[in-house]
């Protein structure tokens, strides 16, 4: 292939554009730690180059404010209560904040997206109206004790072994779309009240799950005012080792997953799972238990419908279905039974 001087240098002059195409005019970025009020800590996108702000960024006046790697920031008193939307800690970043409080507004896009951490006290964090907070890395920590209003949601996209920290809240929507590298314990973490939506669209591949009471104590549980959804290539075992276990569905169950799930897993499970709505499995196996010794009741008000592989137990197991809706439930079965 032959290529002109002219069309060279056409490549190589075009190269600045698609960069900057990266950034937009308002866009802030820190240049060094401090108070957020300090306006010296902040530069802003003119258009070409960031270059020193003349004012700190607010949801307001600013488009993405992203806190760099090393740098750590801190709400002040000059900035208490402050609203903050397309908010990105960086991997390395630091947002503090101790004895203020910050409201994450609803904007286009992420609202913030946290691959770094956050120091805060309880309740600090109030996400707004149908707000996205993103936690995009491994471990770490959720803004503790954070009010997270109707329609907001928390989304968990960077964990591959390790589950943040501060789960125990009550989320709105909680969505869990994490490329696992291996089995994710949560311990019991989720047990406040999730008042919208529970989705579960990634745990990763092969035999990487998510286990929901892993840690042998007893009387845990999950509430859901919402629907329980499964999809994507991901695998849940809500009981490991924990006894008593209760979960509750407001909604409906769905799992479209092309991997298993898993009520109870070993000799010590005990689970009931209740659903209010309507259970329905697709295109992969549900397994109600795995191991003989074990214990799970599934009681539905609502609707079955069975696809794929089905619904089994273990032999010897304690496991049943009790249809408890006073009048007709129905049972809708596709696909190949299990053997």
């Amino acid at each position: 292939m032959t290529i002109t001087r002219g069309v060279i240098v056409s490549l190589l002059t075009m190269v600045p554009l698609i960069t900057g195409l990266c950034q937009s005019v308002g866009d802030y970025q820190t240049a060094a730690s401090g108070d957020w009020s300090n306006v010296g800590v902040w530069q802003r996108y003119n258009g070409s180059s960031f270059v020193a702000a003349t004012e700190f960024p607010t949801a307001d006046n600013a488009n993405t404010i992203t806190i760099q790697n090393t740098h750590d920031i801190s709400i002040d008193d000059a900035t208490n209560g402050i609203s903050l939307d397309q908010l990105v800690i960086s991997s390395g970043g630091t947002l503090t904040c101790f004895g203020q409080s910050l409201l994450i507004a609803d904007g286009a896009g992420t609202d913030l997206s946290n691959s770094g951490t956050i120091n805060a006290d309880d309740g600090a964090f109030e996400f707004e109206n149908d707000a996205l907070y993103v936690h995009a890395r491994n471990g770490g920590s959720l803004p503790p004790g954070a009010v997270w209003n109707d329609g907001s949601e928390c989304r968990i996209t960077g964990v591959t072994n390790s589950p943040p920290s501060n789960l125990t809240q009550s989320f709105y929507h909680f969505t869990w779309d994490s490329n696992q590298t291996g089995n994710v314990n949560l311990n019991g973490g989720l047990s406040e009240l999730i008042r919208g939506n529970l989705v579960i669209s990634n745990t990763g591949s092969a035999n990487d799950r998510l286990r929901f009471f892993t840690d042998g104590s007893d009387g845990e549980s999950l509430t859901v005012d919402g629907n329980l959804t499964i999809s994507g290539g991901s695998s849940v075992v809500f009981s490991v080792t924990a006894t008593n276990c209760f979960i509750s569905i407001g909604g409906n169950f769905s799992s479209s997953s092309s991997r298993r799930q898993t009520l109870a897993s070993s000799a010590s499970s005990q689970v009931t799972f209740d659903v209010t709505g309507n259970f329905e499995n697709t295109v992969n196996l549900f397994r109600l238990t795995t191991n003989a010794t074990a214990s799970a009741t599934l009681n539905l008000s609502g609707n079955m419908t069975l696809g794929g592989t089905g619904m089994s137990d273990t032999e010897g197991s304690l496991a049943k279905i009790n249809f408890v809706r006073s009048g007709t439930q129905t049972i809708t079965r596709t696909g190949t039974p299990s053997q």
